[in-house]
This record gives C-alpha cells, sequence and structure tokens, in this order.
C-alpha cells in the first residue's frame, strides 16, 4: 500500500499561475492537472462565467492506501471485491451501516439477465431484479496516485463473459465527494449493469435532479403506482437524507435511478439486440460521485457538487485579474442556478435565465460587470411580461423570485 500526506496545518495560498476560468453557477474550487502535476486551484469570489488568477491551497492534503482514502472531510473504506464498505465525513455516522448495525457495500456492480417482454431497447422489465446473473470473478486492486491533492485507487475485473470493468477511486483535497471513474470494455448481450449503493438511511423519499428544480418519490412500494415507478428518471444526482445526515450519488450521464428500501441504485449500461444488435458495444466512460452530507440536500450544497462534477473548471496560461459578467446573491430561502447567458433572438440584448432551485421563496440580486443600461423581465419566448417587476438602478438588479420560478432577463448593455 501506498499513502500520501501533505501540510495539514493550513498554510493559506500562493499564486500557482495561470487564469482559472469557472463556466458554473457557483464558487468553487478544485484540483487542476498542469504538465502532468496536480494542484488544487483556490480561487475566491470566482462566479459565473467568470476568471481570475490562479491560485494553490498550500495546506490540502490527502492520504490513501488501497483500502482506504481520507482527505480530513470524507473518509471511505474499500473491501477486497472493491466495493465501499464504509463511507463517512470525518466525525459522523457511517452511512454504511445498516439500520441493524450490519455493515453493507456500496457501489456494488450488479448484473441482471434483461430480456423485457416488449420493446428489447427502450423497455426494462420489473423481473428483472429477480435474475442477477454476476458472478465472482478476480479483483485487482492497487493504488495508482499518492499525490498530497488527489488519491486514486484502481479496481479492474471481469464483468459477465466478455465485459471488463475499471473503476477509479479518486478523491480530492478538501473535496466532500468521492469520484468513481468508469471505464468498461462493454460485450454483452441482453444484459443490465447497474450500480447499487445500500444505505442504513430511513426515508420515505428520495429526491431527484431535473432541469430547473427537482422531485421527490417514495422509497417504498405500497401501491401499484409505487411499484410501478420501480425506476425513475432524473438528471445529475440523487439523494436520500433522514434528520442528519444523507447520501446524495452523482452523475455526469446516467440518467436512470431507483431507491427502494435505503438502496440507491443507477442504470449504467444495457445491451440490447433489436433493433441494432450492436447497441452500445464497445468503451464506455463515465463517473459516478458519492456524497455523505449532514443535514438534507439543500444545506449540503449538493447541487453545486453536482454542476462542479458536470462542469470543471478549465485553467490556462497567463495572467490577469479577477473579472465576471456579474455577481448573483440570493436572500431568503431562495437558491438560484443560472442557465444561460446568450444573444437575444430578435435584438441586440443579452438575455440571462436562471431559476430558483431549492423550492423556496427570496429576493435576488444581480451586481453587474458590465456596463449595463437597462433590464427588462422577459417570458420563455423573449417577450415582455406585463407587471413583472424588475427594479435596477445603475450596476444592481433586483428581482423577487418564488420556489422553482424561470426568470429570464433582457439586459442592455
Amino acid at each position: 500500500a501506498a499513502s500520501a500526506g501533505g501540510d495539514k496545518s493550513g498554510n493559506g495560498t500562493r499564486d500557482a499561475g495561470g487564469v482559472v476560468i469557472n463556466p458554473g453557477r457557483h464558487t468553487r474550487r478544485a484540483v487542476i492537472e498542469r504538465g502532468g502535476g496536480l494542484e488544487v486551484v483556490e480561487v475566491a469570489g470566482l462566479t459565473a462565467c467568470g476568471v481570475d488568477a490562479a491560485r494553490v491551497d498550500a495546506g490540502a492534503w490527502v492520504e490513501v492506501s488501497a483500502d482506504r482514502l481520507s482527505n480530513g472531510i470524507v473518509e471511505a473504506r474499500l473491501d477486497g471485491r472493491g466495493r465501499i464498505v464504509s463511507l463517512k465525513r470525518v466525525g459522523g455516522r457511517d452511512v454504511c451501516i445498516g439500520r441493524g448495525g450490519e455493515a453493507l457495500a456500496m457501489n456494488d456492480l450488479a448484473l441482471y439477465e434483461d430480456r423485457p417482454i416488449m420493446w428489447d431497447a427502450w423497455d426494462i422489465d420489473p423481473t428483472h431484479e429477480e435474475k442477477r446473473v454476476d458472478d465472482e470473478d478476480a479483483v485487482e486492486i492497487e493504488v495508482v496516485r499518492a499525490d498530497p491533492v488527489r488519491g486514486e485507487v484502481r479496481v479492474t475485473r471481469k464483468l459477465g463473459a466478455k465485459s471488463r470493468v475499471e473503476m477509479v477511486y479518486r478523491l480530492d483535497a478538501a473535496s466532500p465527494r468521492l469520484d468513481i471513474a468508469f471505464k468498461v470494455q462493454w460485450r454483452e448481450r441482453r444484459r443490465l449493469l447497474r450500480a447499487l449503493f445500500p444505505t442504513g438511511i430511513l426515508a420515505a423519499n428520495a429526491t431527484h435532479d431535473i432541469q430547473y428544480g427537482v422531485y421527490e418519490r417514495p422509497t417504498h412500494r405500497n401501491s401499484t403506482v409505487d411499484a410501478a415507478r420501480f425506476e425513475v428518471c432524473g438528471h445529475r444526482f440523487v439523494d436520500l437524507s433522514e434528520p442528519g445526515r444523507g447520501l446524495a450519488v452523482l452523475t455526469d450521464c446516467k440518467y436512470g435511478y431507483s431507491c427502494y428500501d435505503g438502496v440507491i441504485g443507477v442504470s449504467l449500461l444495457r445491451s440490447p439486440v433489436h433493433p441494432d444488435p450492436e447497441a452500445d458495444q464497445g468503451e464506455h466512460e463515465f463517473t459516478l460521485s458519492v456524497m455523505p452530507h449532514d443535514g438534507d440536500w439543500r444545506s449540503a450544497s449538493v447541487a453545486r457538487e453536482a454542476e462542479a462534477l458536470n462542469t470543471p473548471l478549465v485553467l490556462v496560461e497567463g495572467g490577469g485579474g479577477a473579472w465576471s459578467p456579474f455577481v448573483v446573491e440570493s436572500s431568503g430561502a431562495a437558491e438560484v442556478e443560472i442557465d444561460c447567458v446568450k444573444a437575444a433572438e430578435d435584438d441586440d440584448r443579452l438575455i440571462v435565465r436562471l431559476h430558483e432551485h431549492h423550492g423556496g421563496h427570496g429576493e435576488v440580486v444581480i451586481r453587474w460587470g458590465l456596463d449595463v443600461t437597462g433590464v427588462e423581465r422577459l417570458d420563455l419566448l423573449e417577450r415582455g411580461l406585463e407587471g413583472a417587476e424588475v427594479e435596477h438602478a445603475g450596476r444592481e438588479t433586483r428581482v423577487v423570485v418564488r420556489p422553482f420560478e424561470i426568470v429570464t432577463l433582457g439586459v442592455r448593455v
């Protein structure tokens, strides 16, 4: 086993050279690779679509061995099968402990026979859960990176009759989530691959991310309607929370989720044979993340981490000061996400579209870095909204938002 540890005392930051571009909607920090090396880049105050000089967090550290990863925020342990058998925020409760005290194994790759009654390439039948067919092939586990700012453990194993999977558990310094980067050589026929994350969390509903908001679905099958929703669609994350703790599973490109009796599942790959007998055959790369947290998904900023997974920071060479086209702040119970910044369809205005994501009321304040001469509230077709109130003075715009409301602004610069 290899290990790495840095200075845990926290010695501030230093200039790293280069400029960081934030294509996302929130201020964040990340580990960025430069010329084969890794650095924790801290960009204080870098907001949506902004740029700033890169700075390195000199106090960041990660410890890694073949069966453990820790960064002082999150700690994970792996078993001999490459599954997660302990996952917690440091000092918090382990989400891998079952309700009866038994140990649970997360990221359990389950292979099922997949023969739907109709629509081979489109349907998944609920009876697939009775037809698990994976085996206990040999597993290779090794530490592949032990830098002070990033630890990586690679798990390699055979999958089914002809396939192979490589999973790299990646933990970055100061990150609240553990990433799992998959590389799959997929050669199965009529098989469904799912990743299962059993937890000891007891909750009546799971929360699923979708565009412009979230929705909840039951974690039980007490009715025929609930049973029919054995798998549901979602975008960047699914979260299961009880008072005081929770677990979010984040993805960068997978959209089929299940959550039943404390077990979160994500559908990864299928291999139908009709109408295309070669559907999805070949190499696939994707990433899942697991994020244990205190409180619920709102207080834990799960949506922000999901955005960070899907839109990473970009480091480019060069210099320059900090700048962003605007800074967005929300008050009250509102949490605002920016959805697009683009040119108007029919005139020379700038269109800024945002929405409230937490289901709360509040006020949004936009402080412009641009020379703005006027702001108007529009509908989705970029037409004026009669009676819609927008308060604009100088370089500051204020607008009241309701739960999950979409706000489109026409900005003259």
